[in-house]
């Protein structure tokens, strides 16, 4: 068994030896090893800086930075030395090392905890503790072997790194009939979706493609495409269906997000990782191609986003369940009236619960649609029809009206809800939603319009 990113031959045995000890991903076994103690090693500032938080202030037991988990403009994101344990201010994300390494990494429980063993030279077994030393000794000889080192990668050549691959994972699917299978297995085909740019990562030849390409070890590092565990370049999404996500203008790519095709393959989606070149909460799965012709419709899914485009739909996907301000402003771009269209479930409902206030806050006007339990927007279409779902869509629940009806539903009072919707009407930056809100919230509750504009002049 060769190692493929190993050239010499007295390099090849240590290669295998690593190999045998470590998983295909990298990542060593994880029995014997005692998570308390990983935590308790971990050292949180370089963790922070791993994973591209900044304005890192150390304050003793606790940590403050820019949080990595949505939009963030102050320092809200705390950790505490001790345990790792971590929560935003924010966004109300928390947890702790492990978690964040399988968040931001898109990655299991075990391979976090295999990351930090590593990271923090935990004191393994006398078998994977050699395994450990071999890996370290193999990733010192090769960095001496290399010259020209480049440290980091402009936005530019970034740019160009991820064309390049996109065209290369898009030529990849044409080719591989797993992938393909799985599209008709979704009910979708080739054709279908040639204009979203979807591609397939393959297990072996795309390092040797990019380097043939002219790009260095580390730029194909810098770029978080391939991850190096010790033995060879290894693609961050093999054997996975690519989606591309193209910036605003639509011209170049700026991350990927990679969907298994087997249930083997875990988890079930991974992003491309935050970073300053590209933050998933400053973008919209097929925005490039959105129109402004309302409602502009959002969805869940990537695939959800692909359906509804293919019926004639104007529709995006969000990237992850929480919205932030950054994509609400690219919704405003294309219209001020947006559909919320999630899947049927609990979980939908609560996303647009969760939602809809960030929404009125940027000054969208939002409307619910609610499908069915276990239905979600691609299965509804293609069994139930086009003339279905545009019925359900024009008769769409306004959105402030949701909120009102599960303020209601949980005991609130007329007087307390007025109080907590003047309060995200009031944030909102023109007079055509704050007018279009109150004449919402006059209908609903027992106040006359012109009580509701003196309160709302009073927040």
């Amino acid at each position: 068994m060769h190692n493929r990113g190993c050239k010499r031959n007295k390099r090849r045995k240590c290669c295998y030896r690593i190999r045998k000890g470590f998983r295909r991903d990298g990542f060593m076994s994880v029995r014997h090893i005692n998570t308390t103690e990983i935590k308790e090693k971990v050292d949180v500032v370089s963790l922070l800086k791993e994973y591209g938080f900044s304005q890192i202030e150390d304050n003793g037991e606790w940590i403050n930075a820019i949080c990595q988990f949505h939009d963030d403009t102050n320092p809200s994101f705390t950790i505490r030395k001790s345990d790792t344990k971590y929560h935003c201010w924010s966004c109300k994300v928390s947890g702790d090392a492990l978690t964040l390494v399988m968040e931001l990494d898109g990655v299991d429980f075990k391979s976090a905890l295999s990351k930090l063993a590593i990271m923090t030279g935990y004191s393994l077994d006398s078998t994977e503790q050699n395994l450990l030393y071999l890996r370290k000794r193999w990733m010192n000889e090769l960095k001496e072997s290399r010259t020209n080192v480049v440290t980091l990668i402009d936005d530019e050549r970034l740019l160009l790194l991820n064309n390049v691959a996109a065209n290369y994972f898009r030529t990849e699917l044409e080719k591989d009939l797993d992938a393909q299978a799985y599209l008709i297995h979704r009910g979708f085909v080739i054709p279908d979706v040639e204009d979203f740019h979807l591609g397939f990562c393959p297990y072996k030849g795309f390092a040797e493609y990019m380097q043939f390409m002219k790009f260095t070890y580390d730029e194909l590092i810098n770029s978080r495409l391939f991850g190096d565990y010790g033995y060879g370049l290894v693609p961050k999404f093999e054997g996975r269906l690519i989606f591309p996500i193209f910036g605003s203008v639509g011209k170049h790519v700026r991350g990927f997000s990679a969907r298994a095709i087997s249930e083997e393959q875990v988890p079930k989606y991974i992003n491309s990782t935050n970073s300053e070149f590209y933050k998933k909460g400053h973008f919209l799965y097929g925005f490039e191609q959105a129109t402004s012709k309302e409602p502009l419709i959002l969805v869940e899914g990537n695939f959800d986003c692909i359906r509804m485009r293919i019926k004639g739909f104007n529709a995006v996907a969000q990237l992850g369940s929480a919205l932030t301000p950054v994509q609400c402003k690219l919704l405003g771009q294309k219209c001020r009236t947006i559909v919320l269209l999630y899947d049927g479930d609990d979980a939908g409902k609560l996303m647009a619960f969760k939602n809809i206030p960030i929404m009125i806050e940027n000054s969208l006007i939002p409307k619910v649609v609610f499908l069915p339990r276990e239905e979600d927007p691609d299965t509804f279409v293609r069994y139930k029809g086009v003339k279905e779902l545009t019925k359900l869509i024009d008769n769409s629940e306004d959105g402030l009206s949701y909120l009102v009806y599960c303020e209601g539903g949980c005991g609130g009072d007329d007087v307390s809800i007025l109080s907590l919707c003047l309060k995200m009407i009031s944030k909102a930056k023109d007079s055509v939603s704050k007018e279009y809100h109150t004449g919402v919230l006059s209908r609903l509750l027992p106040f006359s319009p012109e009580i509701i504009k003196a309160e709302l002049k009073k927040v």
